[in-house]
């Protein structure tokens, strides 16, 4: 196999190609593609785009020394229209004749990979179509990975809060993906988010909390725990009145943050630190007992040094 470059009127649509029954007239397998394959959405594309860098065509040669192309037909038959929109379905030419006239990037070469045969050209095509096939083939991105390759997204809020509720044991990587889009669903309430003390909106990428570090993981835990086993009604189905019943109910069982706070990062990690130290001072100050509980002005077990006579005999 090698690389060349084609021009793309020089191309010919594979007859026997797996999208549709052997159809050997060029213009009914162009009829065929336009009507049943997305034609119209991939030429846009490309004419807005041009093509992708990262995808080469797989062609060989024939017996009459034409190229055909092997991988890739819809994007041969988007091309070859979009170079001559005379060669498409009647009705659809307009369409084709805007996209070039609106346009500066259509190709009329394109790169391509020349193999010796099909067979040759099919231990490829068929990893590249044949699903993941135990991890050889393409996997694809699921919705976790998804929201972070594309930044802001409604899921936004609703994956950081599962990367926190990982870190912290609630769920496992197994499960969260599952749960991702009726988190989201949830989290885009604005009721239910102040609920849980989330000052946030949902497609913001830092998580700021208003409430104790403690209670907001106590309503994250079972927040989570619902999440998973569809309890309570936080499912994919659930609406706007099931999202904010839910809300009224983590507050009415007083799982749901108690007290507010200024607002801090949800990962700043110095704030867990401040926090502890904060809740050993309230221990301690819990601990200085009232003075109205005192039996004696000076309880029998304080001891001290008078040096003063006549104050030594008052204690």
């Amino acid at each position: 196999m090698k690389r060349i470059s084609v021009n793309v009127l020089d191309l010919y649509l594979d007859s026997k190609n797996p999208r549709h029954d052997p159809i050997n007239d060029r213009g009914e397998i162009i009829n065929y593609l336009v009507r049943n394959e997305k034609i119209k959405a991939l030429a846009k594309s490309i004419s807005e785009n041009g093509t992708s860098p990262l995808e080469s065509l797989a062609v060989m040669e024939n017996e009459n020394g034409n190229l055909i192309a092997l991988e890739g037909n819809r994007r041969v038959c988007a091309l070859t229209l979009l170079n001559d929109p005379e060669l498409c379905p009647e009705n659809e030419r307009a369409y084709f004749r805007r996209l070039v006239e609106h346009s500066t990037v259509i190709p009329e070469t394109v790169e391509c990979i020349l193999f010796s045969s099909r067979d040759d050209a099919n231990k490829w095509i068929e990893l590249r179509h044949n699903g993941e096939q135990e991890g050889a083939g393409l996997l694809t991105w699921n919705a976790t990975q998804k929201t972070r390759h594309f930044g802001s997204s409604d899921n936004t809020l609703a994956l950081k809060l599962l990367d926190y509720a990982e870190k912290k044991g609630f769920i496992d990587k197994q499960r969260r993906d599952g749960v991702l889009t009726t988190a989201s669903r949830f989290l885009g309430n604005p009721i239910f988010r102040s609920t849980m003390g989330v000052k946030t909106g949902r497609s913001e990428p830092n998580v700021m909390i208003d409430v104790p570090r403690d209670e907001f993981d106590r309503v994250l835990e079972v927040f989570i725990k619902d999440l998973i086993n569809g309890s309570n009604n936080v499912t994919s189905r659930s609406r706007k009145d099931d999202w904010e019943d839910y809300a009224k109910k983590l507050k009415s069982e007083k799982i749901a943050p108690q007290g507010y706070c200024e607002p801090s990062d949800l990962f700043e990690t110095n704030i867990v630190k401040d926090e502890s130290d904060n809740a050993n001072a309230r221990k301690k100050n819990r601990n200085n007992q009232s003075p109205n509980n005192r039996k004696y002005i000076v309880p029998s077990d304080f001891k001290v040094n008078i040096p003063d006579k006549i104050l030594k005999r008052i204690f």
